[in-house]
């Protein structure tokens, strides 16, 4: 069954994802960092519409809305990349770009790194791809 974004989404807000689930009692500092950037997002929201009464329309708070929602899914895309303890969608990830690869050499090498091993590399890569 295809994954709900949304769904997800609001799953990931209290901490009832596998990849969370996966880091023990770690899940819930990941939840409430999330939260006090949620808190931080909306306080500075409301305080834009209380002085500026451009706004104050329907469009600005559709495209807040969506900016939470694709945060929110942008910073739990993060967390299976993060160097933590290796969780199932990492090693998923790290399977399947083995099996899919175009070459055999690439399917070798992917096939002998191990999920541990990779996952800073990874992290590193991914956040140097942000700035």
């Amino acid at each position: 069954m295809p994954d709900n974004p949304i769904c997800t989404f609001f799953q990931f807000l209290v901490g009832d994802i596998p990849d969370q689930l996966g880091l023990g009692e770690l899940r819930w500092f990941t939840v409430a960092l999330y939260w006090a950037f949620l808190i931080g997002m909306v306080a500075v929201a409301y305080t834009n519409w209380r002085m500026d009464a451009t706004q104050r329309t329907a469009a600005h708070v559709s495209v807040f809305s969506m900016r939470i929602l694709s945060a929110g899914m942008w910073y739990l895309g993060t967390l299976w990349k993060l160097p933590l303890p290796v969780s199932a969608g990492f090693s998923y990830w790290l399977g399947q770009t083995a099996h899919f690869t175009r070459t055999r050499r690439s399917r070798r090498c992917l096939s002998t790194i191990s999920p541990r091993r990779s996952r800073p590399f990874v992290s590193l890569r991914s956040s140097s791809l942000h700035r």
